[in-house]
C-alpha cells in the first residue's frame, strides 16, 4: 500500500514540472499566441485596454492565421478585435 501511495505522489509531482505557467496579463498572452503561431512580433497589437489589433503580413501563412484566430477565441479575456488585411490593389498597365 505504501509502495502504490508512492509512486502516485511522484507521478503527481514529475507532472506538475512540465505544465506551462498560465500568461498573466493580456499582453503575456498575445505574445505568446503570435510565438506559438510562428507569427512575428507585431502581427498581435494591443491598442487599448480592451482592442487588439491583428495585421498579418502579406506572407502570412494561412494555418498561422487560423491558428492566431483560434487561439484568440479561447482567451477568456473580454476585447474587441480590429483585422487589419493584407490587399493589395494590382498595378495598373500603362
Amino acid at each position: 500500500m505504501k509502495r502504490i501511495g508512492f509512486i502516485f505522489l511522484t507521478g503527481l509531482a514529475a507532472g506538475s514540472c512540465f505544465q506551462a505557467t498560465p500568461p498573466k496579463t493580456r499582453a503575456e498572452a498575445i505574445e505568446a499566441i503570435a510565438a506559438r503561431c510562428n507569427l512575428p512580433n507585431g502581427t498581435l497589437t494591443l491598442t487599448g485596454p480592451e482592442e487588439l489589433r491583428f495585421q498579418p503580413p502579406a506572407d502570412a501563412k494561412y494555418e498561422s492565421i487560423d491558428c492566431a484566430l483560434m487561439e484568440l477565441k479561447k482567451l477568456k479575456f473580454p476585447m474587441k478585435m480590429g483585422f487589419v488585411g493584407n490587399e493589395a490593389f494590382a498595378p495598373e498597365a500603362k
